[in-house]
């Protein structure tokens, strides 16, 4: 199911075009040109992972399904309650994050917003509570979606 959503991504990318993929993708450089979608698949260790073209894809379709998830997973709770902010974090690219490295959290931000808003607000009283604006920050580093 991943792997033909994968190639369905690809096609609507390249206008269902794999001479435009495989020069995009260099991939007759590499040895490596599609005669077919079906021989495309996720890059992986036991199969092709040395394209370039195609690993940056790879993450582009990652990030692009992880926000449709997070989109889907809004809807009903915006149905219950429609008027509290939803929240969400997100994973750091630490190396221990195999799957979550590459994804591009600037495509996320025009999905989420930093709630800046309320640092400003609250900022004085957690300044009292807390000594510091940089502790403000970083106590209120919380993505809304919009």
């Amino acid at each position: 199911m991943c792997q033909e959503a994968f190639r369905n991504w690809l096609k609507k990318q390249y206008n269902h075009d794999l001479d435009e993929l495989n020069h995009a993708w260099w991939a007759g450089f590499w040895s490596h040109a599609f005669n077919d979608w079906s021989q495309i698949e996720s890059p992986a260790p036991h199969g092709e992972n040395q394209v370039h073209g195609h690993n940056i894809d790879w993450k582009r379709f990652v990030t692009d399904q992880t926000i449709d998830f997070y989109k889907n997973e809004i809807i009903p709770l915006r149905e219950i309650t429609p008027n509290i902010l939803v929240t969400t974090n997100f994973m750091g690219n630490y190396p221990d994050m195999g799957p979550y490295l590459g994804l591009d959290y600037n495509k996320f931000s025009k999905k989420l917003m930093l709630l800046h808003g309320i640092v400003t607000l609250l900022g004085m009283e957690i300044i009292k509570k807390h000594g510091s604006l940089q502790q403000t920050l970083v106590l209120f580093m919380i993505f809304f979606v919009l």
